[in-house]
């Protein structure tokens, strides 16, 4: 199942059920964001591509729901409000977004769009206890990757919910051992991937946008 699903790249269809689920609303929200964003990219993230953005993000919310969630309707019952809310949390996202940008502006640090939904890959050689060299290939989809200054932001959204004790690292052992560290260990993975990819060393951030605390800001990663 997984050589068919992550190496071949071949997919199960999604079964149709009756009403939307919370994994449908996340990914139609990082359908959305990657919609509205992608115009953007290698460009500044200006107070006015936020206001382009609002003008298009109901549109987005439901063109992405509608290649989600084909031959159901969305505009009756649950699903009416599960898109509804999607539209809610992607509005304020952006308006937080758009004040961020604002402030960024005024102080000559705008953030430039460098990738979105970008896929990043790298290889490793593992040994064996039996002495044999192993290549294994680590790869991801990094949700956005900015540059603010000299610094390289690399951003992941969460529809759920995240608590900051998830992304702050006490021990580096900790990330082997602790599963509720799963989230700091898939940005830091990204953070190297980038490197990897890049062949250099860089000043980075690596966070975690939650959608539906989002007055709160990014939560960066913690380590020792």
């Amino acid at each position: 199942k997984f050589y068919f699903a992550e190496i071949a790249g071949i997919r199960e269809a999604d079964e149709l059920a009756e009403s939307i689920n919370p994994k449908v609303m996340g990914q139609a929200l990082h359908e959305a964001l990657a919609a509205l964003f992608a115009p953007f990219k290698k460009e500044l993230l200006t107070p006015e591509a936020y206001i382009s953005m609002l003008d298009r993000s109901d549109a987005a919310v439901t063109e992405a729901f509608a290649r989600k969630y084909k031959g159901s309707d969305l505009a009756f019952g649950k699903n009416l409000l599960v898109v509804n809310v999607a539209m809610l949390l992607l509005k304020r996202y952006l308006r937080i977004a758009k004040a961020e940008a604002e402030s960024a502006l005024a102080d000559g640090t705008p953030e430039k769009l460098t990738g979105i939904e970008e896929p990043v890959s790298a290889e490793i050689v593992v040994r064996t206890t039996g002495g044999h060299d192993v290549p294994v290939k680590l790869k991801g989809f990094i949700d956005r990757i900015g540059k603010q200054g000299a610094v390289t932001r690399i951003l992941d959204y969460k529809s759920g919910m995240v608590k900051p004790a998830q992304l702050e690292v006490q021990e580096w052992d900790d990330l082997v051992t602790d599963p509720g560290l799963d989230m700091a260990f898939q940005l830091l993975l990204y953070a190297w991937l980038v490197k990897e990819n890049t062949g250099r060393s860089f000043a980075a951030t690596a966070a975690i946008q939650p959608l539906r605390k989002a007055a709160g800001g990014v939560l960066n990663v913690k380590v020792p």
